[in-house]
């Protein structure tokens, strides 16, 4: 009788937190966009006539959670030593308002209008909050170690 192996094939199906993590900014980013936008529907406007406003607001938490995942690689990869972690938070918040601002200033080909720089901040600073909780666990329910 021969030995079949089998292939565990677990790692394929089993998520890690990386790709948890990712899914929670991704649909946190989505949501506050669409949560400013109906709170504050005269300064955000999402859609326009050749992009539907649920499309926008999809790729733009998506772009928005791109970034977000490269900067926190890069922050480990280079080795980074912050000895505040309010420091990491203040580093998604420089690069959630950059992607935002660059968002919207092609409104026309991503979807996503942003009346005002004033705005950008904010939702910089709320995705950036967003981001931070993910991070320390706050949003999980799980106290960091």
């Amino acid at each position: 009788m021969t030995k079949t192996s089998q292939r565990d094939y677990s790692i394929y199906v089993t998520p890690n937190k990386t790709h948890k993590d990712f899914l929670i900014s991704w649909v946190g980013a989505s949501a506050a966009l669409y949560i400013f936008s109906l709170i504050l529907p005269s300064a955000v406007v999402l859609g326009n006539d050749k992009i539907n406003g649920l499309l926008a607001v999809v790729a733009a938490g998506l772009v928005i959670a791109i970034v977000n995942f490269i900067v926190s690689i890069y922050y480990k990869k280079l080795g980074l030593k912050i000895k505040d972690e309010y420091m990491a938070a203040l580093c998604y918040f420089l690069a959630d308002v950059v992607v935002i601002w660059v968002i919207k200033r092609f409104a026309l080909t991503t979807g996503l209008g942003i009346s005002n720089n004033i705005y950008v901040l904010i939702l910089g600073a709320l995705l950036a909050f967003l981001k931070y909780s993910v991070d320390s666990n706050m949003i999980l329910g799980k106290k960091k170690k």
